[in-house]
């Protein structure tokens, strides 16, 4: 199962609490269209069907199937750049 950092966590429990995003609001990470190895991240009001949903005390991410399959041994975190922005990282092994 995905695992998250602790920074990881606490970036995605604020999602919810932003004015435009539902309660139940995540993170979905799901394969890029057209390809097999790459993977996007967006926000998301709720999992997809067929969503595998990894809740850590309300960091929500819903990983789309292919997504929950390539990262059952893995860690997530998140970062923020220079400007600002988050980013998303996932690394293989817990």
């Amino acid at each position: 199962m995905l695992t998250m950092t602790e920074n990881a966590r606490d970036i995605l429990r604020k999602i919810p609490d932003q004015p435009d995003q539902p309660a139940g609001a995540g993170l979905r990470i799901a394969r890029s269209r057209g390809s097999r190895s790459t993977f996007t991240t967006a926000l998301a009001d709720a999992p997809r069907r067929g969503d595998e949903i990894v809740d850590h005390d309300g960091a929500r991410v819903f990983l789309g199937p292919v997504a929950a399959r390539r990262f059952t041994d893995a860690r997530l975190d998140a970062r923020t750049d220079v400007v600002g922005r988050i980013q998303f990282v996932v690394k293989h092994g817990s």
